[in-house]
């Protein structure tokens, strides 16, 4: 259910965009661990509320089962979160090591034309010289 209302915000925001594999996109599975997070978070907020109705007025106080299981779940959720965080940087660090491997390319294909650029003028004024030590 989750990923259904992710992939439909999704669409929403990145009309262009198709997801072609979801386990490898960042920001879908940053929606998803948001959903699922606020899921959790209605799931116990209805645990409380059917809770609180089956008890005296006297004795509503937060059940310490449902206070760890909470707990448990807002973990869970913030694990997804770190996990989604975590693979961003790793993107952003793989584009950024491409972006270099781009850059030191374009160096050295510029210094290797600049290179031959003057092999090819030197044979040009050898030539020349030659030509007019001949005469």
């Amino acid at each position: 259910m989750a990923e259904e209302q992710a992939e439909a915000a999704f669409a929403q925001q990145n009309p262009n965009v198709a997801i072609a594999d979801p386990t490898n996109n960042a920001p879908f599975q940053a929606m998803v661990a948001q959903f699922v997070a606020q899921g959790m978070q209605q799931v116990v907020a209805l645990g409380q509320q059917i809770q609180q109705a089956g008890q005296p007025q006297e004795q509503q106080g937060p059940d310490p089962l449902i206070a760890l299981k909470e707990q448990e779940l807002q973990l869970k959720a913030q694990q997804e979160q770190n996990d989604v965080a975590e693979e961003q940087a790793k993107l952003q660090l793989e584009r950024e090591k491409l972006a270099q491997r781009e850059a030191n390319f374009q160096q050295r294909l510029a210094s290797q034309e600049s290179q031959t650029q003057a092999r090819i003028q030197a044979g040009i004024e050898r030539e020349l010289l030659k030509q007019r030590g001949d005469a």
